[in-house]
């Protein structure tokens, strides 16, 4: 996971971002690298080779998330993941589903 160390430095000052979105697909133009310089917008890149179950969320509690990725386990894995977390709300986006977490429902079957 890549781009989540400036969201830390940030909540460590006592601001935040005002959405933290998650890309599950390479970035090929290294979003995660300098989000801060010209969005307000966190990008964190998850790599293919993440352990999505390993990895340590807990930057995004109260937060709003978004998750995008073309792998409709992995975007459900990093979706549950941000709702265990305690992120105040995740949309989630795959090339099958997308889900809203304030509806309620769980991730479709």
């Amino acid at each position: 996971m890549r781009g989540h160390e400036p969201v830390i430095a940030m909540r460590l000052r006592g601001s935040r971002p005002p959405l933290v979105r998650f890309e599950l697909d390479p970035m090929p133009w290294r979003d995660w690298a300098d989000w801060p310089t010209w969005t307000d917008t966190a990008m964190v890149e998850v790599s293919p080779s993440d352990a999505i179950g390993r990895l340590d969320l807990r930057f995004v509690v109260g937060m709003p998330v978004a998750v995008m990725g073309s792998d409709d386990g992995r975007v459900r894995a990093v979706y549950e993941a941000a709702l265990k977390a305690g992120a105040s709300r995740v949309l989630a986006f795959s090339d099958v589903h997308a889900v809203d977490s304030l509806e309620g429902q769980p991730w479709p079957a």
